[in-house]
């Protein structure tokens, strides 16, 4: 073989390692991704109306990574209304369930533990409204006896706002009736059917339903004043709740996802309204982007800095249960089984 003929296969040569090279370390970083994505642990996640600003911390936390850094793949269920994510928890369908708090007080009534680890809101952000018909012969809550209201499911945070308000006034839950109407755009539609009384609800939903000019608004817990007059103060109120197994079986699994929601807290804080909005789907809007950044922006105020479950609050969310008729006069519950706050202790430097 000539010189040339060597000199040919030696660069042949060259490039076939080259290649192998390449394939190699190919190979290689495809094997790395693929441990990573493995090492994510896998937890579910039960919401009801993920478009409601109730749930938006647990939206955030998948949006802008949080989960993923603390190496976890969640899968988000949501379902139509409050109790259908917790039965699903108590089932054992779900990990975690954003809800409401007194849904641990009451279960423990009925022999069953679930546990609040992380506190997302002081309030429901709620409003009662009723129809202008309604409010044209308004002097006083007697005048709702027989009304038909919204909520957004029978038995949820929503239906027990009213029923706190109605018995404050003199009135018996059952002196109107609740019809469930889930949340987000179906809500709306039903609420300016004309259907109804009155509704029940939280943003984003209120403010879409208010555009038409069919509703009022009665009370607006939106604000301080409002939970102060509804209740006497801010509440301890949308929470993430697991079950004693969980903590039991999975501690360093709640740990992380305590971590990832606490994270998410702080930077809806320190994050200005229109970053946050970059990170929100945009199908949360409906066709009104600009209202929806103002009910945020007002909303902001009633999320927790930290996550943490404080004894005031809870103690207003149990006198409020005994008022609504939830739990009976003298009924014992044991609040320190209700809530495990030292995840959230940890997830705080």
């Amino acid at each position: 073989m000539g010189r040339f003929g060597l000199l040919f296969r030696w660069r042949a040569a060259r490039r076939a390692e080259r290649w192998r090279v390449m394939a190699t370390a190919l190979a290689l970083a495809l094997a790395a991704g693929g441990a990573r994505a493995e090492a994510l642990e896998h937890v579910n996640l039960a919401t009801a109306g993920i478009s409601l600003f109730n749930y938006l911390p647990a939206t955030l936390a998948e949006r802008i990574g949080a989960f993923r850094e603390q190496g976890l793949e969640v899968s988000i269920k949501d379902f139509q209304g409050g109790q259908k994510s917790i039965e699903s928890l108590v089932g054992g369908t779900v990990d975690f369930a954003v809800a409401t708090y007194d849904n641990a007080i009451f279960l423990q009534t009925k022999g069953i533990a679930i546990v609040n680890v992380v506190l997302i809101n002081r309030s429901l952000g709620g409003v009662i409204a009723i129809s202008a018909k309604r409010r044209a012969g308004f002097r006083s809550a007697a005048d709702l006896k027989g009304a038909l209201f919204g909520v957004s499911s029978p038995g949820s945070a929503t239906n027990r706002m009213l029923n706190v308000y109605l018995i404050k006034n003199g009135l018996k839950p059952t002196d109107v009736s609740v019809q469930g109407i889930g949340g987000g755009a179906g809500a709306v539609a039903v609420i300016q059917s004309g259907r109804l009384d009155g509704f029940v609800h939280s943003e984003p939903v209120v403010s879409q339903a208010l555009k038409g000019g069919q509703m009022s608004i009665l009370v607006d817990a939106r604000t301080e004043e409002g939970m102060n007059s509804l209740y006497g103060g801010y509440l301890a109120v949308t929470t993430v709740l697991t079950t004693p197994a969980v903590i039991k079986n999975r501690p360093e699994v709640v740990q992380r996802f305590v971590n990832a929601m606490v994270s998410t807290l702080k930077w809806m804080r320190s994050t200005p309204p229109d970053e946050i909005m970059s990170r929100i789907p945009t199908g949360f809007f409906g066709n009104d982007s600009q209202m929806y950044r103002s009910n945020l922006v007002d909303q902001l105020p009633v999320y927790s800095t930290d996550g943490q479950l404080t004894l005031e609050p809870i103690e207003r969310t149990l006198k409020s249960m005994y008022l609504e008729g939830a739990l009976r006069p003298g009924q014992a519950v044991d609040l320190a089984r209700t809530f495990d706050n030292s995840f959230a202790q940890r997830a705080n430097p």
